[in-house]
């Protein structure tokens, strides 16, 4: 970048302002804004100055800085805008990214107690926000929200008096109420022609607006030094290890001195945004946690060890372009013709990087990690010049093209993909091979085992690597005997967490009794185990295409708790069991929470029940072939007495979605999924740092599969997710019932432009209640994000009222939300009272949620990586061959989205559906032109990107 331009952009940051999240509450401070303007004030003015800017020329007029003279020329600002027949946002309205405004909008943290509104919690009109986008900041009071272009938006008054219309995803900082709800009121909506009190309104705030920001920027030029200092204090005394900090910490730390605590919040949040190369603020869930990763010292050691050979023109950087070239030259040759073989990698021992090479390396590996699109990358400039003196890539330089040069180089798999490498994941990210992780598992368990063998009861506390040494519930289990229990699940499943059985009420025909067994870890796992404190740390189970990295050892989960693991030896199992009774109407009339044993334990498969049920089962189409690595189902032998219990489970099931579908108002939604299988698992990685290049050869087998969502919901699979979704009610019941606090799961009702629009949606449900997707979207209809609370809140998705709650309680072997949950319920049963404290399970929730939200949204962009990678690599198998019909020829998408402007390119974009291969697209459009909502139309598809945010584009054919 050019130095003047770096000025411009520093003056531009120097402008942006932060503050602490609600959690370092301001009002805590003592410092509540409200405007204390009348309207009676406002009026006064309004006449005298209205009058004074009508007689001055709007355009280029120069006054003196005199309060009165900079008051006028806002007035005219604030005409000028309301004056342009279209209004220009200063935001545009489209960037290189993957929307995240779709149906249930979980990148924001919605404020429950506002109807209608979709802003996070602790911005509200009003409000003085900060929101950030590509870098840019802009800071500005809340002045309404709308429907614009077909999206919803914020309309925000900035210092200039120009309104500007934003995604509310964007805010990264909130100081509510700093405009009084009357002030506020008189400010108006939006950009449309103001009265005279509407643009003194908006003057007045100005005004209060750039004095806060006066006062943020002479403190934070006072505070430069010891800000410069913090990160010797935040970075983790390991150089290569990351760390973690939030603005209230950083505060703390730097104990900053001023009288107001917003304006050192704002100060100290301003500086870590300003400099990602040491601070990265946390990709999902920002304003609500105010967290930053913080860089290992190795990082910044090598970014400076960089930039200092571009400044002197170091001749070492001409050498590692050449080894570059010598090297992929090399590779290409031996990996050559070895596609279609089983994945392996072989280091090569001709081929060396030398040390000047592995900085290098290291450094282009360093610039892959996230930075969010509120803050700049530093490393841009830096890897462009790398890459491009390689002199190996045609085109603009992206994240995907180093990717494919660490590719070509022997660095990264062929398969590396971005959202397994994630910071987020912790040192596990760095490999896909945990054998000896594994082992040290294995160890442990043996030796705990083997103690529990030969000690004595004991009332010494345990240790970190000691189990229970005995079943603390022995006393109070359930045996439920010979009663069958079904665990059904998907082919290759690597847990088994719950099965189910039924019985028939005694006294009442028409009531049955439905038990959802769910297995026990907690039977051995005290909260302080070392494996219990590891599965904290992972938050669940991460399912990756290239490895899965288990919550619990796999071992442990195999031999000791997965439902089943005791068939061989014909080992009773021991469960925590959720039962319900429901009636004719599909209501719980009646409900038990009890430790339980099972004896009769049948494990079989959705496909094959479904086939030997004749249940309407998953139908996946292959729009690339069958492929021969997915197997035919084979239906399991089932007695008459199965085959009834069965029957007697999908009669229920049916009952109780009924029941929820009486709800008028009550929909879910669905779309075409894709649904990809890798085998073998784990595949090879090389080792970071590298020493020398790895030559890899061969490529997984995959097979491609899509379906429709909603199909998901039907046969032994509906079965299994509606007996879950029932055993979770019981539990959030059984907390209430006892006063005990849990983490229960919340989600408001829609929020809709009319009631009419919401009722117009609902009429156009299928009978299993779903509506397309699209046309939820298209209605500007909004599900609030999922929300933890302590409180039984209304679950609008499940038809559950406020009072009722719904508590994860099914996967304790996959997620440690449910493993907590179980300790809980069950001091509870054996004590009659709870074992976390209300503040102990509050703060549970602070810290699972956030990275519950990271984890599932590194899954959803990891799942969407290998999709697009297979669709690339079958588009490259289609252009060689002639002779096979090509399914790439016929596509048709689907508009999904209202159409936007990409300024990059100058050319409108339009999301869209391909429903045949299950995948979102952005459609290239001319400048102006779009698209009706769920429109079909002819497309091709024109690329496919594998970078930090994979995307394929797709033109009109």
């Amino acid at each position: 970048m050019h130095r003047r331009g770096i000025r411009c952009t520093n003056d531009l940051r120097s402008h942006v302002l932060h503050s602490n999240h609600p959690s370092t509450s301001f009002a805590r401070a003592g410092s509540t804004l409200s405007n204390q303007s009348t309207g009676r004030e406002i009026q006064e003015g309004a006449t005298r100055v209205i009058a004074a800017a009508a007689r001055s020329d709007v355009h280029g007029w120069k006054l003196p800085k005199s309060p009165r003279k900079q008051e006028l020329r806002l007035v005219n600002a604030i005409l000028a805008q309301a004056q342009l027949a279209s209004p220009s946002p200063a935001i545009h309205e489209s960037r290189d990214w993957t929307p995240s405004e779709i149906v249930e909008d979980v990148d924001a943290e919605v404020d429950k107690e506002a109807t209608g509104s979709r802003l996070p919690r602790g911005a509200e009109v009003g409000s003085l926000i900060e929101f950030r986008i590509d870098g840019q900041a802009i800071v500005g009071i809340i002045l309404s929200e709308v429907i614009r272009h077909d999206k919803y938006r914020v309309a925000t008054l900035n210092s200039s008096g120009s309104v500007v219309f934003h995604s509310p995803d964007w805010i990264t900082w909130s100081l509510p109420r700093f405009i009084g709800k009357d002030h506020i009121s008189r400010c108006g909506s939006g950009d449309s022609l103001l009265s005279s009190p509407e643009v003194m309104a908006r003057v007045t705030a100005i005004q209060k607006m750039r004095r806060f920001l006066k006062q943020v920027e002479d403190a934070y030029n006072g505070f430069t030094t010891r800000l410069g200092a913090l990160y010797d204090k935040v970075s983790s005394s390991n150089k290569d290890d990351w760390s973690q900090v939030t603005v209230t910490e950083a505060m703390e730390l730097l104990r900053l001195n001023h009288p107001d605590p917003r304006v050192v919040a704002y100060c100290v949040q301003k500086h870590l945004m300003a400099h990602p190369r040491q601070y990265l603020a946390t990709r999902h869930k920002y304003f609500s946690t105010q967290l930053f990763h913080v860089r290992p010292r190795s990082h910044v050691e090598r970014y400076d060890f960089v930039l200092g050979m571009f400044r002197t023109k170091d001749a070492r950087l001409s050498s590692f372009s050449e080894n570059v070239r010598r090297i992929v030259a090399s590779l290409r040759e031996q990996a050559s013709a070895l596609d279609h073989t089983t994945p392996s990698s072989t280091p090569t021992t001709e081929l060396e990087f030398t040390g000047t090479d592995r900085i290098v390396i290291e450094f282009l590996i360093d610039s892959l990690h996230d930075i969010h699109s509120s803050q700049l990358n530093h490393y841009t400039s830096l890897v462009c010049a790398l890459v491009k003196d390689c002199q190996l890539y045609q085109g603009a330089i992206s994240s995907e093209t180093t990717r494919q040069l660490l590719i070509d180089i022997g660095v990264f798999a062929p398969w590396q993909d971005f959202a397994s490498r994630r910071i987020e994941l912790g040192p596990l990210r760095l490999t896909a091979d945990h054998s000896r992780l594994s082992a040290e598992h294995d160890a442990i368990t043996s030796k705990s085992l083997d103690r529990i063998k030969t000690s004595v009861p004991s009332s010494s506390p345990l240790g970190p690597e000691d189990f229970y040494p005995s079943d603390l519930l022995e006393s109070i289990r359930h045996d439920f005997g010979s009663l069958p229990v079904y665990v059904v699940d998907d082919h290759g499943a690597e847990e088994l967490d719950d099965g189910l059985s039924i019985e028939v009420d005694p006294t009442d025909s028409n009531r049955m009794w439905l038990h959802v067994h769910v297995a026990d870890p907690t039977i051995l796992l005290h909260p302080s185990h070392t494996f219990s404190l590891r599965a904290r740390e992972l938050t669940q189970t991460m399912y990756f295409h290239h490895c899965s990295w288990p919550m619990l050892p796999s071992s442990l989960v195999r031999e000791k708790f997965s439902l089943g693991s005791g068939l061989t030896s014909g080992s009773p199992q021991t469960v925590l069991t959720f039962s319900a009774k429901i009636d004719a109407a599909g209501n719980i009339v009646d409900y038990r929470v009890r430790a339980g044993v099972i004896r009769n334990i049948h494990i079989l498969q959705y496909d094959e029940v479904d086939k030997a049920m004749s249940f309407a089962g998953l139908r996946p189409l292959h729009p690339f072939g069958r492929p021969d690595c997915i197997p035919n189902p084979q239906p399991p032998s089932l007695s008459q007495t199965d085959a009834e219990n069965l029957r007697m489970l999908d009669k229920l099931v049916d009952r109780v979605v009924k029941r929820r579908l009486r709800n008028r108002n009550n929909f879910s939604y669905s779309n075409q999924t894709a649904i990809l299988s890798v085998t073998p698992k784990p595949l090879p990685s090389s080792a970071l740092p590298p020493s020398r290049p790895v030559v890899f050869r061969g490529f997984p087998e995959m097979s491609y599969s899509v379906f429709r969502g909603e199909e998901s919901d039907v046969g032994s699979r509906r079965i299994i997710s509606e007996a879950a979704k029932l055993a979770c009610r019981v539990a959030s019941r059984f907390a209430t019932d006892r006063r005990m606090m849990l983490p229960r799961r919340s989600v408001g009702a829609p929020m809709a432009p009319s009631d009419s629009a919401l009722a117009d949606l609902v009429a156009t449900r299928n009978e299993r209640g779903y509506v397309n997707m699209i046309d939820v979207r298209a209605a500007h209809i909004v599900l609030p994000p999922v929300e933890v609370t302590t409180k039984p809140k209304q679950h609008w998705l499940l038809g559950l009222r406020a009072g009722e709650g719904y508590v994860k309680v099914t996967s304790p072997l996959r997620r440690y939300a449910d493993l907590h949950a179980h300790w809980q319920i069950k001091h509870a049963l054996l004590h009659g009272k709870p074992f976390f404290k209300t503040a102990e399970i509050q703060a549970h929730i602070d810290e699972t949620s956030p990275r519950e939200f990271n984890l599932n949204a590194i899954s959803r962009a990891h799942t969407l990586f290998w999709n697009l990678l297979y669709i690339r690599r079958q588009m490259d198998h289609y252009a060689r061959s002639r002779e096979e019909p090509n399914p790439f020829e016929n596509l048709v998408a689907e508009v999904s989205n209202a159409a936007s402007f990409n300024p990059i390119s100058a050319t409108n974009q339009q999301e869209v559906i391909l429903p045949a291969l299950g995948v979102t697209a952005f459609l290239r459009l001319e400048r102006g032109q779009k698209l009706a909502w769920r429109e079909c139309v002819r497309v091709k598809i024109l690329d496919i990107s594998l970078g930090r945010n994979p995307r394929m584009q797709v033109g009109l054919k």
